[in-house]
């Protein structure tokens, strides 16, 4: 267990780690479980073969989100005051928004392949913006193998 992180560069692997807080965290997380409380500012991370994997919160005032992940499922807490662009690639697994959240997409190639009748793709990008702003500093960045993104 761990109260607040910043400025760290973490490796965990085959275990489960406990934070309150994270900001500016370089980090890699192999085979371990955790529980991430308030994400604020530049969060990095690398996540492969770690199913409970849980992030509570991310404050709407971070600047970069990055998850790189293998065989790892993605939830991504929110706020209805989010602004902020995201870019979400996944190959073999699937991408979810929650509809109540104002967001509008610049691509799906999920959906523009079925508007235009092709077969569903196993590999789809998304990019878009979340809230009303056109804040650009605000970026989440996934790229997900072998696992589902949600922002919620």
């Amino acid at each position: 267990n761990m109260g607040e992180m910043r400025n760290v560069n973490m490796k965990n692997n085959h275990g489960s780690l406990k934070a309150k807080y994270l900001e500016d965290i370089e980090g890699v997380m192999n085979y371990s479980g955790g529980v991430f409380g308030n994400i604020k500012e530049a969060v990095k991370l690398n996540v492969n073969f770690s199913k409970n994997f849980t992030i509570e919160n991310i404050d709407e005032k971070v600047k970069k989100l990055e998850i790189f992940s293998n065989y790892s499922n993605i939830d991504l807490p929110i706020s209805q005051k989010f602004n902020g662009v995201f870019d979400i690639k996944t190959s073999n697994g699937s991408f979810w928004v929650d509809p109540t959240l104002m967001v509008h997409f610049f691509k799906n190639s999920e959906a523009d392949g079925k508007k235009n009748g092709y077969k569903p793709k196993t590999s789809n990008s998304y990019q878009g913006k979340i809230g009303t702003t056109t804040n650009t500093d605000t970026k989440i960045l996934i790229i997900s193998n072998f696992g589902d993104v949600k922002i919620k």
